[in-house]
């Protein structure tokens, strides 16, 4: 696999599936201050980003404009669908 190639589609699938997996146990075991957390982190690393695309000039921009589609987003939806997921698997849980 190229490096390119991985870059491209390796580091923002395994984003992805991270944060999925990750939210998915802290959602179904019913930790919301660590969701809560994690969901601050993830605001801070992306209002950074912002400001950092902001603020460069010329080419510089394109790496910040990189990680927010390489890595905050696809967090970002990784950490919604996961949390999701393991709520509702624990309010079943519940109510078995």
């Amino acid at each position: 696999m190229n490096s390119e190639v991985f870059l491209l589609f390796g580091v923002p699938l395994t984003a992805f599936s991270l944060s999925i997996y990750v939210t998915y146990i802290l959602g179904k075991a019913g930790n919301g201050m660590a969701l809560g957390v994690m969901a601050c982190l993830w605001i801070l690393v992306t209002g950074g980003l912002l400001v950092g695309l902001e603020q460069a000039s010329g080419w510089d921009g394109l790496t910040y404009l990189a990680a927010l589609f390489g890595l905050s987003v696809p967090s970002g939806l990784g950490s919604l669908i996961g949390g999701i997921i393991g709520w509702t698997k624990e309010a079943d849980e519940n109510y078995a």
